[in-house]
């Protein structure tokens, strides 16, 4: 457990007791939520510029992030519980009408997450800016239409195990540790190598190409072992295709984003779906753990979040 602020315990516990966590003070509101779990998310996204994607209905979705604003991060968005009640109640009134009474990280936090609108919560998977050291390998098991979560699951499991059995990838990576995380939707897979590696070690590595694939390319070989054992229509590449799961790693370089823990995940503008959980991998092999996963609401892991919070990765690296 990471949070050490009573506060942070007075808002959790005040979510856990409203009737509607997203509503805690009956209009939708999704940063009270944040801010509360952040406060155990400091290790997992620590020197990461934080970012969101709000909903508007009927129009665009917008995102905010540390390379067009200032940036925003886990301590800051945590912080809020220390004033919660006053500055969360503010939100109530419209900005123009009480910006002068907020203080610059309230200010960052309203524009990243403004009230009555649905945002996920995102980060900058390896930092904001190109050609950054790569401190963390994110593959994203996108789920196509017509494509189940349990397939989803079942694709999930086999490609960390060929992961951790490539001896080519361990010998390249060095060593490392996984992470398997529920998206709402479906699953990514996290690879934290206990070096950094060069920002090229991706292009080299990891980007895919069906046109001109590299024989050199780690994930060509795992998606061939893994679409043999598990017989689940695969490619590579960030392209989403209806009747078939997408491995896509390409959220990995400097300046590409990634789903924080607890995201909410949205099917529209006005619907939150799922919501993002960090999952041990004995979690993973379970069959049917995905129709679990699915029926979880934001109350039911606010009431759980200790639970959850138990299988977020714990960083060793030099």
């Amino acid at each position: 457990m990471e949070s050490e602020s009573p506060n942070s315990f007075e808002l959790l516990n005040f979510l856990r007791s409203s009737k509607d966590p997203l509503k805690p003070f009956d209009f939708l509101d999704v940063l009270p939520y944040y801010s509360a779990v952040s406060s155990y998310l400091f290790s997992f996204l620590k020197g990461k510029e934080l970012a969101s994607r709000i909903w508007i209905p009927g129009g665009p979705m917008i995102i905010k992030r540390g390379s067009k604003l200032p940036q925003f991060f886990v301590s800051e968005i945590a912080s809020l519980a220390e004033s919660w009640e006053g500055f969360f109640r503010l939100r109530a009134h419209h900005l123009g009408e009480v910006k002068h009474r907020l203080n610059d990280v309230q200010r960052k936090a309203w524009e990243y997450f403004p009230p009555r609108k649905l945002a996920d919560y995102f980060y900058a998977t390896n930092g904001e800016g190109k050609d950054r050291p790569i401190e963390r390998i994110f593959i994203d098991i996108d789920r196509g239409k017509g494509i189940t979560t349990e397939q989803a699951r079942r694709v999930t499991q086999a490609l960390l195990v060929a992961i951790k059995e490539d001896e080519n990838f361990r010998g390249l990576v060095g060593d490392f540790t996984t992470f398997v995380m529920w998206t709402g939707s479906s699953f990514h897979i996290y690879i934290f190598p206990k070096k950094r590696l060069n920002h090229s070690f991706y292009e080299k590595y990891l980007s895919y190409s069906r046109t001109t694939p590299s024989l050199f390319n780690i994930l060509n070989r795992l998606i061939a072992r893994v679409r043999k054992e598990t017989d689940v229509p695969i490619i590579g590449g960030h392209e989403k295709g209806e009747g078939r799961i997408v491995i896509d790693p390409s959220q990995t370089p400097g300046g590409k984003l990634a789903r924080c823990p607890f995201s909410l995940h949205m099917k529209d503008a006005k619907t939150v779906d799922g919501v993002a959980l960090p999952l041990s991998e004995s979690m993973l092999a379970e069959e049917g753990i995905t129709n679990y996963l699915q029926q979880q609401t934001v109350k039911d892991v606010l009431e759980r979040l200790e639970e959850w919070i138990s299988n977020l990765p714990q960083f060793e690296r030099e």
